[in-house]
């Protein structure tokens, strides 16, 4: 009799789960309402992502402002990626966010409502890499600088965004209504910077202390600004005192010790104003530079206020413009601005 001989099962090697140190797993939050909102922000904290934040269409109205310490690799971002329908509000005395360390991308969102602050109504970064991608910063208002961002130290990347409508000052100083930085590398890139300003008042007329307004558009210290194929446009700067002066300078962009490089921008109708009963500074609708280096190549500027070469103003600094129409005159080769003339250098 035969009998069939059982065969012995097959032993297969299963492979093993493993951990995988030092890869970090996409987390993703969605939020509905501010409630929500602040409890993923908290969440992300002190972590190195990547996280996303996904915001569904609405307003978020906050009652307190934002605060984002250390989130590594983080996205805030409308769920429609469309900035129209995320619209980030203060509804309190206060900045929107502060951004302290990490790196952040605000993308498709709009913030506004900012006020009652120093510095940065709408965004504080500190020490942070922060990126606002198809975004808007409006209708934010600091009382010294920089009402729609500022930044103190690390880098500042405006890509396809507006930064429109916000104010800085209101009493005797004001500088960078829609962008303030301070030793911070900042990008301007395919975006529009408008309609902001920055004012400062004195009322009193024995008062020493002379009303001073920089940048209606932007204001920089130190570190780096690079402007490629945007608008700066309708941003001004107003100083006004009951005393023996008052100092404006800086239309749109005021630098001081900064290394600047615009590429392919439009200014237009930018201004400055200044008054005392005892004489006023008023200098550099479009471009006050002190102590820095500048490099404009293939840029328009038109109907800024006043015109000319009082759209410009140095103090220990180089101005370069190449390739590039002032008023109507083209200006086909390398020039050098000095003295209130241009000299053609190349």
């Amino acid at each position: 009799m035969w009998f069939e001989k059982r065969r012995q099962p097959r032993l297969r090697r299963l492979q093993a789960i493993e951990t995988l140190e030092g890869r970090a797993v996409p987390t993703t939050f969605i939020a509905t309402n501010a409630a929500q909102f602040a409890a993923d922000i908290a969440a992300v904290n002190n972590t190195p992502g990547p996280n996303t934040i996904l915001l569904t269409e609405g307003d978020y109205y906050l009652g307190a402002p934002l605060q984002i310490v250390n989130a590594g690799n983080l996205t805030i971002r409308s769920r429609l990626n469309n900035a129209a329908d995320v619209r980030i509000l203060a509804n309190h005395p206060g900045r929107v966010m502060e951004i302290d360390g990490g790196s952040v991308d605000l993308s498709a969102v709009t913030l506004s409502g900012g006020n009652s602050v120093a510095q940065g109504a709408g965004v504080l970064a500190v020490n942070a890499q922060v990126s606002l991608t198809n975004s808007t910063i409006n209708g934010n208002t600091a009382t010294s600088s920089g009402g729609g961002v500022y930044v103190q130290g690390g880098t500042l990347n405006v890509v396809k965004s507006a930064v429109g409508g916000n104010s800085a000052g209101g009493g005797t100083f004001g500088q960078g209504g829609g962008i303030a930085a301070s030793n911070a590398q900042v990008t301007i890139t395919t975006s529009t910077v408008n309609n902001n300003t920055a004012a400062a008042v004195q009322i009193d007329p024995n008062s020493p202390v002379v009303p001073t307004a920089q940048g209606g558009a932007i204001y920089t210290v130190g570190g780096t600004l690079d402007i490629t194929g945007s608008k700066v446009s309708g941003d001004s700067v107003s100083a006004f005192s009951s005393g023996p002066n008052a100092t404006g300078i800086g239309g749109a962009i005021a630098t001081s010790g900064t290394t600047v490089a615009i590429n392919q921008t439009t200014f237009l109708k930018n201004s400055i104003s200044s008054f005392s009963v005892g004489g006023a500074l008023v200098q550099g609708s479009v471009l006050s530079a002190l102590g820095s280096s500048v490099t404009i190549t293939g840029s328009t500027f038109t109907q800024n206020a006043p015109t000319g070469w009082t759209e410009f103003n140095q103090a220990n600094s180089t101005i370069v413009i190449r390739h590039s129409i002032l008023d109507g005159r083209s200006l086909p080769g390398t020039y050098t601005l000095g003295n209130n003339s241009l000299t053609q250098t190349g």
